[in-house]
């Protein structure tokens, strides 16, 4: 999850399963090398689809979907951002990479906008993050605060996924 004065970088691209276009956490596969160093696919799935390269890298989490799916999962917080061209392959088309306040992202998950699980758990391993860090967060709404069992999210950039043998796509992630 790339974050940088303040607020988090963010792409927003059409997913065929829902059939819509939605702002997620840059995130990915790669379908070739399914076991790839998840700091490597974070890497290239962060600087492909926004151009961004990152000084530092700091793991938050690895966990699995095994509710819904044979995926694992790892959320990296990406710091310390340079910017650079995208490389978007032909899935990709269209997508748009978009700097967002922090209060930019509350506010739409608060209404229902902001509809990625993974994403959003990822939001919910950072404010723990810095929180361990001794950050105060009084501006987090309270679900933001709770534990869940476990603490899950999945990450290229935000999300480096592990794909299932035969699987195809792009993303899923999910939450604590």
């Amino acid at each position: 999850m790339p974050y940088a004065d303040g607020g988090f970088h963010l792409v927003e691209q059409y997913r065929y399963t829902v059939k819509g276009r939605y702002w997620e956490f840059p995130q990915g596969s790669w379908e070739d090398k399914p076991d790839a160093d998840p700091l490597a696919l974070a890497r290239g799935e962060l600087a492909e689809e926004t151009g961004l390269t990152a000084g530092a890298m700091t793991p938050l989490a690895t966990f699995g979907a095994y509710g819904y799916c044979n995926q694992g999962f790892h959320v990296l917080l990406a710091t310390d951002l340079t910017a650079g061209e995208t490389n978007l392959d032909e899935t990709e088309a269209g997508l748009i990479s978009r700097w967002f306040s922090e209060a930019e992202v509350r506010q739409p998950i608060a209404q229902g906008r902001f509809k990625d699980a993974s994403s959003i758990a990822a939001l919910a391993l950072f404010q723990r993050h810095r929180a361990e860090l001794g950050e105060q967060l009084t501006s987090w709404p309270c679900w933001a605060n709770r534990q869940g069992p476990g603490g899950s999210s999945h990450a290229a950039p935000a999300v480096g996924r592990r794909k299932a043998p035969g699987r195809t796509g792009l993303t899923t992630r999910s939450c604590p």
